[in-house]
């Protein structure tokens, strides 16, 4: 079982606000943009990226 406060790609802390129990919409995520492309590059599992990772998949996607 991965640990759902730990970035699947990076492994340091994702800072997901859902994870950690606080109401919905208070998460760094909630008011990003995911593009499909990003989206096919995260794993299939329910934990989440950090942001850190979020940008560096734009930037190589160039999104």
């Amino acid at each position: 079982m991965q640990n759902e406060t730990l970035c699947p790609l990076c492994g340091m802390d994702n800072r997901c606000g859902h994870a950690a129990g606080n109401p919905p919409g208070t998460c760094w995520c909630d008011n990003v943009l995911f593009p499909e492309e990003v989206l096919k590059h995260i794993p299939s599992s329910e934990v989440c990226i950090c942001e850190i990772c979020l940008e560096r998949l734009k930037r190589r996607l160039g999104r």
